[in-house]
Parts: structure tokens; C-alpha cells; sequence
């Protein structure tokens, strides 16, 4: 189960469910934070990306139609039948991370042009329509940056993987904020309808390469700075091949 999001009200959350392929939903209590009953499932599809309406009662999500593109959709918060919103065309890839207008009106999301690589932010009508660029000078790398809209304060939240830093960018491109990720992998967690804040979720995990004798015993080799992947031996034994981030490669001495 992965994505959850909470409702306005703050006494449910959405989520997609692996077991079930498909998006769930389940009561809070908020006096002790404990569930309330089963999840319930609102879709009979599968897809990716949670954007809850403000009042509450929609549920927006993405659902893929390779190699014809992907769907914009919502559904009731009750379940019931899903009517799609916009088409999104097979020249923009990936899109990702809906989130609605405070006054419910738009949705906005970012997708990524297959041919230029180049992700920018779209929004649409959410009784329907085709989906537009919001600032076509507002655009970023698709790989390895993430972005989040911030709907009700017109910014984005954008991440970079390598170098591990991240920034808060308002729809017209002005720098609001920067701020450094640690070493490691993580996301950002959904911010809440006033926008004022948000979580920023990340596990600092390490893996250094490690190199353990016949005897038993083992030795640290690595820096312990991030994760690192030993991917071969030198024909002497005396080196290791080791790959510690993303597209990286370094050789260091057993």
C-alpha cells in the first residue's frame, strides 16, 4: 500500500493498494489516530497520483493507457463510477502528482515531453477539458527532479536527486526557497490545503561496501556517506568496481 493522503476533514486517508490494484480509502479516529473500520475500495483500476478535492468529495488520480497516452479521472470519495477529466497525450510522458485548486476549479499536474525530455506543469478544468502548459518558461529536467504543485499558493516544490537539493519555486519561476536533501532516498509528503507547510520525508540510509575474510570477520571499505553497489573485482583481487549513486562508478582500493 503506497501514497496515502488525507482528506480535508483530517479523519481519512487515500491510498493505493497492491492488493488489491486498486484505491482505497479508510476512516480515522481522530481522538487516538486509530482506524475506523476496513479500507474501502473506490476504483476497479488500477493508476498512480492522489489529488483529494477540497470539499472533500472527489478523488482525482492518473490511470495509463500505453502506448495511447493516460487518463485524468475522479471518481466519489464513496466509490462509484470513475468519468474522466482530460486525455493526456503519448507525447507527454509520466505525468504525475495531481493537485487541485483551492476552489476545487482546476487540477494541476506535471508530465514531461517525450521528445525534449522536459517536464513543465499543466493544469486543466476539472469538469473536463485538454490540458495546457501553465508558464512554458517554467520547466525542468525530468530526470533525476520530482516536482510537486503547491495549487493554493501557486508554487512548486522541486527535487533533485544528484545533487541531492531541492527548491520552492513560485508557477512564475521566482526562487521562493532552497534547501538540502540528505543522502539518501525520500519524497515529499503531500501538503496540507493551506500550503503554509509541508513534510519533506526522507530515510537516511546508508549501505557502505563492506568486505567480510574466511575467517569471518569483516572490514568496512566505503565512506558510509550513501549507498553504494560493488558491481565487480579487479583480476588481481586487490580492487572493487563499486557504483555509489546514480550513474556514478569509482574503484576503490580492498
Amino acid at each position: 500500500d503506497v501514497g496515502p493522503h488525507w482528506f480535508p476533514s483530517g479523519d481519512r486517508i487515500a491510498f493505493w493498494s497492491d492488493r488489491t490494484k486498486s484505491l482505497m480509502v479508510l476512516d480515522f479516529d481522530k481522538a487516538t489516530g486509530n482506524a475506523v473500520g476496513t479500507p474501502r475500495r473506490v476504483t476497479l483500476e488500477a493508476g498512480k497520483g492522489i489529488a483529494i478535492a477540497p470539499d472533500g468529495a472527489r478523488i482525482s488520480y492518473i490511470t495509463d493507457r500505453v502506448p495511447d497516452g493516460s487518463l485524468l479521472k475522479w471518481v466519489p470519495a464513496s466509490g462509484g463510477k470513475a468519468t474522466t477529466i482530460a486525455e493526456i497525450p503519448p507525447e507527454l510522458w509520466n505525468p504525475q502528482n495531481p493537485s487541485f485548486s483551492p476552489d476545487g476549479a482546476w487540477i494541476y499536474f506535471t508530465a514531461a515531453t517525450r521528445n525534449r525530455r522536459i517536464s513543465s506543469l499543466y493544469r486543466v478544468a476539472a469538469s473536463g477539458g485538454k490540458p495546457t502548459v501553465v508558464n512554458p518558461n517554467l520547466t525542468f529536467a525530468s530526470n533525476p527532479q520530482v516536482v510537486f504543485p503547491l495549487a493554493a499558493e501557486q508554487q512548486v516544490i522541486v527535487l533533485e536527486r544528484v545533487p541531492k537539493k531541492g527548491a520552492v519555486l513560485t508557477f512564475g519561476g521566482d526562487t521562493v526557497s532552497t534547501f538540502t536533501l540528505m543522502q539518501s532516498a525520500g519524497d515529499v509528503g503531500r501538503a496540507p490545503m493551506d500550503a503554509k507547510s509541508y513534510l519533506l520525508v526522507y530515510g537516511n540510509i546508508v549501505s557502505p561496501t563492506r568486505l567480510v575474510g574466511l575467517d569471518g570477520r569483516a572490514r568496512t571499505i566505503g565512506q558510509a556517506t550513501g549507498q553504494e553497489w560493488p558491481t565487480a573485482w579487479s583480476r588481481d583481487g586487490k580492487r572493487l568496481l563499486v557504483s555509489p549513486e546514480q550513474g556514478a562508478i569509482a574503484i576503490m582500493n580492498a
